[in-house]
């Protein structure tokens, strides 16, 4: 479904963008789409609207159709994987209960808080935003009686209702993910509540605080000491996604620790059955990264090349720091068994994921060698800690992904502190010097966030956690004696 949108709007919005003059104004419209001018006039009572760049609109327009792709079916399957095959269609019900729910709080309030208010505004909040974008009321068209006239509002070059459906697609894969850590604990209801409460009460701010002028943000930010700017740099959501995601999700399973559903050793068929559903949605959440982190460049020019680039050898770089770690413990421990049908924790497709999210900081950031090397780290720790936290039990589990995601996400900001460079970013991206490389200060600015993250991210979900544990039936005691891993 997501592919045949994909193609929708590709077919469609492309030959209309051949029909758009550089200064917005409509040549043709053989199509009777009724298009029109969308600059704004002052002289009708109306502010001035910025013209919709046609190529950079039906650019985020096919990358938001990849970041669905992402979430679902790619996260939805990595996450259904961690539960016994049996379970497999329960949980993918959920998650679509869940990702629903998601759109539309989204669309309710979620894109106000996050994105509401312009930092040059009187009753801008550097904390969270404001009610601009409630029911997405200032982002949708309207026509002008007096011009005859519909007036698109715009963002960044892009109609505004198109970066509330790229963004939006990011805001619903953070919930996805998750409800890994509480989706075979809770009732779908309590599943529901929980990722819905967290996403408002920590998704939305994380999101203002990095990528709307917040406390965090690097650029045109309000994080400043003596006038030069102490915020942070993120590209596809290392930090306000996968980093907070991996903590609070590692946070509330230790809150809500008990027994679980799933065996220690599970049959064979049923381990080689979650490794290919596993490895279905690690594909496809690679896909989808590539498309979200290569519209790190609004217009899709150099700078997506380069993300897009980093991006594909980040996932390779992960997957060889597993390999690694795999043949040492192989020739350590000849006598160990082969870890047949085992994917994920210790294994290839958590480096992976893991790499591809150390990335997530950085893509636009960081040249090419430093990329590979941010994500051979994020590969090499991940496999490392997964296959200690296997030995003796199923090596796939819903610790074992929310820990990729917390260590690629620490280990791109850290990265991205350290070798973020204007050769790649550009004078327009960035002032000053960044990494360390260039005695720059990102490097401590990314720690500090580090910290404030994971402070607020881990409280917030620990009681959030426990009130959503209150509203659910506790989980049945299995029949085979497992314990939970966390």
């Amino acid at each position: 479904m997501t592919i045949a949108v994909l193609l929708a709007v590709l077919l469609t919005a492309m030959p209309l963008a051949a029909q758009v003059s550089d200064d917005g104004t409509v040549l043709d419209d053989e199509f009777g789409f009724g298009m029109v001018e969308i600059e704004g006039d002052s002289s009708i009572g109306l502010e001035p609207i910025e013209p919709i760049d046609a190529v950079a609109n039906v650019w985020m327009l096919s990358v938001a159709c990849l970041a669905l792709l992402t979430a679902l079916p790619g996260a939805a399957l990595l996450v259904a994987s961690t539960a016994p095959l049996i379970d497999m269609p329960r949980v993918l019900a959920v998650l679509g209960a869940v990702a629903a729910s998601l759109v539309l709080v989204w669309v309710g309030y979620g894109y106000s808080l996050a994105y509401g208010g312009n930092a040059d505004g009187e009753n801008f909040s550097p904390w969270i935003g404001n009610a601009q974008y409630v029911l997405l009321a200032d982002a949708r068209p309207r026509f002008d009686e007096t011009s005859g006239e519909t007036r698109y509002p715009t963002r960044d070059g892009v109609a505004t209702l198109t970066h509330a459906t790229y963004r939006g697609m990011l805001f619903v894969l953070a919930g996805v993910l998750l409800s890994t850590a509480v989706v075979e604990r809770f009732s779908p209801l309590a599943v529901v509540l929980f990722t819905v409460a967290w996403a408002s009460v920590v998704g939305c701010p994380l999101l203002h605080w990095t990528w709307n002028s917040g406390v965090l943000a690097h650029l045109g930010g309000h994080a400043r000491i003596a006038g030069v700017s102490t915020g942070v740099i993120d590209s596809a959501g290392g930090l306000p996604v996968f980093f907070a995601v991996g903590i609070s999700g590692l946070v509330a399973m230790f809150v809500t620790r008990g027994r679980c559903n799933a065996t220690a050793s599970p049959a064979i068929g049923n381990q080689w059955g979650r490794s290919f559903v596993a490895f279905a949605g690690t594909w496809l959440f690679f896909v989808g990264m590539c498309g979200i982190v290569g519209r790190s460049n609004t217009a899709g020019h150099g700078q997506a090349a380069v993300a897009v680039m980093n991006t594909i050898l980040a996932a390779a770089a992960g997957c060889l720091g597993w390999c690694a770690v795999e043949s040492v413990r192989q020739t350590l421990h000849r006598a160990a068994p082969p870890r047949s049908g085992r994917f994920l924790g210790g294994t290839p497709a958590g480096a992976v994921v893991a790499g591809i999210a150390a990335i997530a900081s950085g893509a636009v950031y960081l040249d090419v060698p430093w990329a590979m090397a941010t994500a051979l780290a994020a590969g090499l720790i991940t496999a490392i800690v997964g296959s200690r936290a296997a030995a003796g039990r199923d090596p796939w589990n819903a610790a074992a992904l929310l820990a990729a995601l917390a260590i690629g996400g620490l280990v791109g900001v850290v990265g991205t502190g350290v070798f973020a460079t204007r050769n790649v970013a550009g004078t327009a991206a960035a002032t000053g010097r960044l990494g360390v490389l260039e005695n720059g200060p990102l490097l401590s600015q990314h720690l500090a966030a580090l910290i404030v993250v994971a402070i607020y991210a881990g409280i917030a979900s620990a009681v959030l956690a426990k009130f959503a544990q209150l509203l659910s039936r506790p989980p049945a005691p299995p029949t085979d004696g497992s314990v939970d891993p966390m």
